[in-house]
C-alpha cells in the first residue's frame, strides 16, 4: 500500500511509525509544512507544503472577515481552504490510505478534505487541551472533521474517552500502543561509556527526566524538586533531555539552586542511544500538566528504570502506586521530591520486584512488533473496505 502520513517530521515518534510501516514493505509519504531533518531517509517520500499554506491572499481575506465577525471565522476558514488545497494534492499523490498524527491545523484540513480511508492517532494535548481554546466555529468544524475519520488508534483510555466526547462512535476506536522495541529496550545494557562521557561516579543516584523543555512538562518544577532531593541525597544527579534548547531562565534557575554541577543537559539522541540512558538511570520522572501515555514511560519500564509519573491520561493503567512505580500529582514539585526520597529508601527486594512487574507488563501489553502487526491489519481492512 501507498500510505501518506500527515505528521510532524522532527520527532522520534513519527520516524518510528514510518519505519515500522516501511519495514513491512509499504510505501510511505510524509506530508508537512515543516522542513524534513537532514538525515531524512531517501526511500521515504517527503512532500513539503509552502510555508504560507494555505496562502497569504486568503489569510488577508479572512482577517477582513474576522474584523467584522467577532473573531469567529478566521481559523475555521483557514481549515476549509486548506481542505480544498489538500483535495488537489491527493489527486497528485494517489495514496491508498492517509494517517493523521497529532490533530492540529494540517491534519484537521486533511480530515475535512473528505479523503477515504482515513486513520487518526491523537497524541494527547491535541484532544485533551488545545480544543478548549477553539472558537465556536472551530469546535463545530473540528467535530465534523473527526466524524470523517474512519478509524482512531488511541494509546490510552483517556484519549478514547476524549474521542467519544467529540461524537466518535466507540466502534471506530481501537487501543493501539506505540510500543517498545524489545530487541533494543531491555535491562542489563552496559552503560560504562555513558558514565565515562558524563563523569558519573559509580555510587551516584541517577534521576532521568526524559521529557522536553516545553512548558507543559514543568521542568522548573523538576529542578525545584531535585534541589530538595539533593539536600538529603548528596550523590543525586539529574539527566535532563532537551538540552539543545536550554533556555536562559532554566539555566539561571539551576545555577541559583546550586544544581549546575549536578545536571547533565542532554540533547535529544538517536533511538539507538536511548536504551543505555534508561539503563543508566535508577528512576525516570515526569510531572506535566497534561499527558496521554508517554512512550518514555514504556521505555523506562522495559529497561528496569522505575517510573515516577504524573497521574494523568493512561499512566495509571500501567503504574500501581508504590508497587511498580509512583503515581504523582501533576505539576507538584514537593510531591515529586517526596516520591524520589521514598523510592530511594526502598530495600533492594522492592526494586527487584518492581522491575520484574514492569518487564512482565511490557512483554504482555507493549511489544512494538505485535502492536504494528495489528496496525497493518487495520490498514489493510480499511483499504479493502474502501475499494469494495
Amino acid at each position: 500500500m501507498r500510505i501518506c502520513f500527515v505528521a510532524p517530521p522532527n520527532t522520534v515518534h513519527t520516524r518510528r511509525w514510518l519505519s515500522e510501516v516501511a519495514n513491512r514493505g509499504h510505501e510511505v509519504i510524509l506530508l508537512s509544512n515543516i522542513s524534513p531533518p537532514a538525515d531524512w531517509p531517501d526511500t521515504w517520500l517527503f512532500h513539503q507544503l509552502p510555508d504560507d499554506f494555505p496562502g497569504q491572499l486568503t489569510t488577508n481575506m479572512w482577517r477582513i472577515i474576522n474584523w467584522t465577525r467577532s473573531h469567529q471565522l478566521v481559523p475555521a476558514g483557514r481549515w476549509l481552504w486548506g481542505a480544498r488545497r489538500l483535495r488537489q494534492l491527493w489527486a497528485e499523490l494517489q495514496p491508498d490510505l492517509v494517517h493523521l498524527h497529532y490533530l492540529d491545523h494540517l491534519p484537521i484540513c486533511a480530515a475535512l478534505s473528505a479523503f477515504q480511508p482515513l486513520v487518526a492517532t491523537p497524541w494527547g494535548s491535541d484532544l485533551l487541551v488545545e480544543p478548549k481554546s477553539f472558537t465556536a466555529s472551530q469546535k463545530q468544524l473540528f467535530r465534523h472533521a473527526l466524524s470523517r475519520v474512519n478509524h482512531f488508534m488511541c494509546n490510552s483510555v483517556a484519549l478514547e474517552n476524549a474521542c467519544q466526547a467529540w461524537g466518535v462512535p466507540a466502534e471506530r476506536i481501537s487501543s493501539r500502543q506505540w510500543g517498545v522495541d524489545r530487541h533494543q529496550f531491555h535491562p542489563q545494557i552496559d552503560t560504562t561509556h555513558l558514565r565515562q562521557r558524563w563523569h558519573i561516579p559509580a555510587d551516584t543516584f541517577i534521576i532521568l527526566s526524559p521529557r522536553s523543555l516545553r512548558p507543559v512538562y514543568n521542568i522548573p518544577h523538576v529542578l525545584t524538586a531535585f534541589a530538595q532531593v539533593r539536600a538529603q541525597i548528596p550523590n543525586a544527579l539529574l539527566l535532563q533531555f532537551g538540552g539543545s534548547s536550554l533556555t536562559p531562565d532554566l539555566e539561571q534557575q539551576a545555577e541559583s539552586l546550586g544544581l549546575t554541577p549536578h545536571i547533565r543537559w542532554l540533547p535529544f539522541l538517536d533511538e539507538d542511544e536511548l536504551p543505555a540512558i534508561f539503563n543508566l538511570a535508577h528512576v525516570a520522572i515526569s510531572i506535566p500538566s497534561s499527558d496521554s501515555l508517554p512512550t518514555s514511560l514504556l521505555e523506562a519500564m522495559a529497561c528496569g528504570t522505575i517510573p515516577l509519573f504524573a497521574n494523568l491520561g493512561g499512566v495509571p493503567d500501567w503504574i500501581t502506586d508504590k508497587s511498580n512505580g509512583r503515581l504523582l500529582p501533576p505539576a507538584d514539585p514537593a510531591a515529586l521530591a517526596q516520591a524520589l526520597l521514598w523510592t530511594h529508601a526502598q530495600p533492594d527486594s522492592w526494586w527487584q520486584n518492581a522491575r520484574q512487574q514492569n518487564e512482565t507488563i511490557i512483554n504482555q501489553r507493549a511489544d512494538r512488533q505485535k502492536e504494528f502487526d495489528a496496525v497493518i491489519t487495520t490498514y489493510q481492512q480499511l483499504h479493502t473496505e474502501s475499494t469494495a
